[in-house]
């Protein structure tokens, strides 16, 4: 294993996160679709240490996204519900010493899920 550090003089991520969606729900299912602006300044990244391994967290300049996500939720049982979900968006981030703007994650992310609940404990994977 390893240990991740923060570099020195890291400041706070700092940014403004929109959203403006829909919200369908009924006893067994739900429908949600949002449209979604993302823009942050002094973003995380990561940098290698010594040893060629990303470990160190250093702020990373500029992380604009602009996209569409939907989910739908489907409650199987009493205890059991389900979900899958989609996104499209338009995620580029801008190093400090960059001009210019590059793809920072997938432009399309597909989730899924099931999730148990119960009155004493609950357990899910996604």
């Amino acid at each position: 294993g390893y240990a991740s550090v923060s570099g020195r003089n890291l400041k706070p991520e700092e940014g403004w996160n929109y959203e403006l969606g829909y919200k369908h729900i009924t006893n067994k299912d739900s429908w949600k679709v949002a449209l979604f602006y993302m823009d942050f300044k002094n973003f995380f990244s990561w940098k290698p240490d010594s040893n060629g391994k990303n470990t160190i967290r250093v702020n990373g300049g500029r992380y604009r996204n602009v996209g569409i996500e939907a989910q739908y939720g489907r409650k199987l049982t009493d205890h059991l519900k389900m979900t899958v979900g989609a996104s499209y968006s338009n995620p580029k981030q801008r190093e400090i010493d960059k001009t210019y703007w590059k793809q920072a994650n997938p432009k399309l992310q597909f989730t899924g899920g099931i999730h148990y609940n119960s009155s004493t404990w609950t357990a899910g994977t996604s």
